[in-house]
């Protein structure tokens, strides 16, 4: 939702003898950009949650800033009986399709930089009960009652912890979730005791799902779970090929002896087993 700094100064807000006016109106505004109705809402809801007096709502439509149906402004659509429609709402604010195109390239972008950040094991992740302890000491030591000391200095001082660095990139993904959420998910005793890597996956996975409403999912049993093994293991028997071959995955030629045309490898090696290209 985008709000222009000088609307204290539009004339048609400055026509009416009373500031709440112009509460009222961005009222109007954020009750559109949260329904994504590309200008449409209900003039009583605005009303109501603006806490204002109806006389500011006929003063609006007076001003032309509302059009209540059966209007003659041009460039306006007609609104459904009951409800209004911001004057020049699409002028100035994103469409329902921009909004929902917008939001589709952020969590794919978000995708694709989780994916390539997590497709190792996450750093130093050996259990996900000592990753995720508020005062950094692991569940095992305070169960035994023993004093943990402190770490020593690392060269990963200041840096972000991997479930810090995975709720900030669920966070990039879904900017309808909270960081707090998030990190509750990851706490639950089902989840907490799986390999941190698998976990990792996992919440990324479900934080791409549009159908996925809320991070708690993550500790249900689904399918998600069993995807995000598989994607592990593929990573790994790729990242395995890459160390071992000395040319990248292709489709292999046979050349009549056993061997590819195209490299000094057997058609039987594995950097023929999924090829690239």
């Amino acid at each position: 939702m985008r709000i222009t700094e000088n609307i204290w100064n539009n004339p048609k807000l400055d026509a009416i003898d009373d500031p709440a006016a112009g509460w009222v109106y961005v009222v109007s505004i954020c009750l559109c950009s949260a329904a994504l109705s590309d200008g449409h809402f209900s003039p009583r809801s605005a009303v109501r949650r603006a806490g204002v007096d109806q006389s500011l709502a006929e003063a609006l439509v007076e001003q032309g800033l509302w059009h209540l149906p059966g209007h003659t402004c041009p460039r306006c659509p007609q609104p459904a009986r009951g409800q209004a429609y911001v004057h020049d709402y699409l002028l100035h604010q994103r469409s329902r399709a921009e909004v929902l195109d917008l939001t589709r390239k952020r969590r794919e972008a978000g995708r694709l930089g989780a994916a390539a950040r997590w497709g190792t094991k996450p750093p130093k992740a050996s259990a996900m009960a000592d990753a995720i302890e508020n005062d950094g000491i692991p569940m095992a030591e305070k169960r035994r009652g023993e004093e943990t000391p402190p770490p020593p200095p690392s060269v990963d001082a200041g840096r972000p912890s991997w479930v810090e660095q995975l709720v900030a990139d669920v966070l990039a993904i879904r900017e309808d979730w909270t960081a707090e959420a998030v990190t509750r998910a990851l706490r639950r005793p089902q989840v907490r005791d799986r390999p941190p890597e698998l976990v990792a996956r996992t919440m990324l996975l479900l934080a791409t799902d549009e159908a996925t409403d809320r991070p708690s999912r993550l500790s249900a049993n689904h399918g998600f779970w069993a995807q995000a093994r598989r994607e592990l293991v593929a990573a790994e028997a790729g990242a395995r090929r890459r160390r071992v071959s000395p040319v990248p995955p292709h489709l292999p030629v046979d050349d009549d002896a056993g061997g590819c045309a195209r490299c000094p490898l057997p058609v039987t090696h594995p950097v023929h087993d999924n090829p690239e290209d």
